[in-house]
């Protein structure tokens, strides 16, 4: 296995991702949608656990004999 240089290697990458652009592009977004999704989804499930424990309460602390 031969070994390469940074300079070389930043060179091999930058040529590849300029012959694959489409690709290059579509993978970028495909990360942007990801990160999105799971900060939406987290957010989500924080705010439906709020209202979820803002309902509980509500009920009064005799109802259960859980603790949450």
């Amino acid at each position: 296995m031969a070994c390469v240089s940074d300079k070389e290697g930043l060179s091999i990458s930058w040529s590849a991702i300029r012959a694959n652009k489409l690709r290059s592009v579509l993978t970028t977004l495909g990360i942007v949608v990801g990160i999105v999704t799971v900060s939406l989804m987290a957010t989500a499930i924080q705010g439906l656990r709020q209202s979820f424990l803002r309902s509980i309460s509500a009920l009064g602390s005799r109802c259960s004999p859980y603790k949450l």
